[in-house]
């Protein structure tokens, strides 16, 4: 008697239930939420930084015309008034050969050397002071001697208020929807602290506070 033979019909594959549908839902949500502003806030902090080696380069490439061309460079750092801020190189109208024998006229539109307007960089961050207060201004730009030296408009060296001894010219950077805490913009005391340092650190990454140090020599650089 021929035996019998049982096939086993495959089981048609199942899918996921409601309750694991929601269950995944919740937890690509929650994932989210928590990558999200990190990914936000790196992003912006890139901007930033690509915007402070955009200032830096042009003080570069307007300090090397200078000396290229033998004449004085003016730098106004605009600041204050409810404005971002922007900061203009631009020529003397005389085309002077010394920072004290230059004729300052503010440039029209479009004729600055180069201009950097923080209302079109799309950042959250505006030109909150500058150190000594009364400089950098269009009325009393910097000026860049054709041997390369940052001075004021009358040709003298330039010198710090108070609050970072030894600088020739600082300006800073910061989202002004976060109050700056008083101190975050002054240099660290000399022989400041670990726990001092790291303070000052965290306030200023808070506040996306950045300074452009400008020096006798030209040579801008970025502090945080």
């Amino acid at each position: 008697m021929p035996k019998r033979t049982h096939t086993r019909c495959p089981r048609s594959p199942q899918g996921f239930t409601l309750v694991e549908l929601m269950i995944v839902v919740v937890i690509v949500g929650l994932l989210a939420g928590l990558v999200t502003p990190t990914v936000s806030r790196t992003i912006k902090e890139n901007s930033t930084r690509g915007l402070n080696r955009q200032i830096v380069q042009a003080f570069q490439e307007a300090r090397a015309y200078a000396m290229g061309r033998g004449e004085v460079v003016f730098v106004a750092v605009q600041r204050g008034g409810g404005d971002p801020g922007a900061v203009q190189f631009f020529r003397s109208q005389n085309r002077s050969l010394t920072c004290a024998d230059g004729v300052v006229v503010a440039p029209g539109p479009g004729e600055a050397l180069i201009e950097i307007d923080m209302n079109a960089t799309g950042l959250e961050h505006a030109i909150l002071g500058a150190d000594p207060a009364a400089e950098g201004t269009l009325a009393r730009p910097l000026c860049i001697s054709p041997e390369g030296r940052v001075l004021n408009s009358d040709g003298a060296t330039l010198s710090s208020d108070g609050a970072c001894p030894g600088y020739n010219f600082r300006f800073w950077m910061a989202n002004p929807e976060q109050p700056l805490d008083a101190g975050v913009s002054d240099c660290p005391s000399m022989g400041a602290g670990e726990d001092e340092l790291f303070e000052l650190s965290v306030q200023r990454q808070l506040s996306s506070f950045y300074m452009i140090h400008i020096p006798f020599n030209g040579q801008a650089r970025v502090i945080q």
